[in-house]
């Protein structure tokens, strides 16, 4: 007999490794062509890499969506915390907005789908003090 709850927790962890293999993805592309002026006038996307990359940030951004923030977090794969850090970053994540900006909340995603903000004790966390790759 299987265990449906724990494959389903296998499903959502699998899942959470995709979008953290998708974070990873958009942190090694050069985001000069959906950022900036080249990212805001939507000439940076037309063809291209532009076009592939906006097509990876646009699959976190549906994988993070709320009913899937909501599926992680009844899984108990994130926390209720984790799933407001969660939302504001994908809220966050807009075209035409600097490189380093996209990068800062692309890393935010990663790390807490990575758990880096469970620790005891602190309700507020620097994003900053957990960022790997600066």
């Amino acid at each position: 007999k299987i265990d449906i709850k724990a494959k389903r927790n296998q499903q959502t962890g699998a899942e959470k490794q995709n979008l953290i293999g998708l974070v990873d993805t958009a942190l090694s592309t050069d985001l000069g062509s959906i950022s900036g002026l080249w990212g805001r006038s939507g000439l940076g996307r037309i063809s291209g890499k532009g076009l592939e990359t906006q097509a990876l940030i646009d699959q976190i951004q549906a994988g993070l969506n709320v009913d899937a923030r909501e599926k992680l977090r009844g899984q108990g794969t994130i926390t209720e915390g984790e799933q407001t850090m969660l939302a504001n970053s994908v809220a966050k994540l807009r075209y035409g907005m600097s490189e380093a900006a996209l990068k800062k909340e692309l890393r935010e995603i990663k790390n807490v789908l990575e758990g880096k903000y469970r620790y005891a004790g602190q309700t507020q966390v620097d994003p900053n003090k957990y960022i790997v790759g600066r």
